[in-house]
């Protein structure tokens, strides 16, 4: 895809909350919200996952008290030429 600036969905993935317990699956397993849909622009945990499957979503994982998201995975959304060449980008 292609964007002029920012892309609109990355202020909500900054802002949404993570690895608190989904609402939606309160007693599953699994149930801690470490995904972020792009196309809803929500936070999800690995059970709302097959509602979004057709969906582009990221994976966030906690790495030393920060949220953060595999560069390959931003790549795969956008330009990441700009941003520094480690495996994890914080968010």
């Amino acid at each position: 895809k292609s964007y002029v600036g920012i892309p609109p969905w990355l202020n909500d993935m900054c802002n949404s909350i993570y690895f608190c317990t989904c609402i939606m699956h309160q007693d599953a397993k699994k149930n801690d919200l470490d995904h972020f849909c792009i196309d809803c622009r929500r936070s999800l945990c690995s059970n709302c996952l097959s509602a979004h499957m057709h969906h582009n979503y990221v994976k966030i994982r906690r790495y030393v008290y920060n949220y953060v998201i595999n560069r390959q995975d931003l790549c795969n959304l956008f330009n990441c030429s700009g941003i520094q060449d480690s495996l994890m980008v914080s968010i």
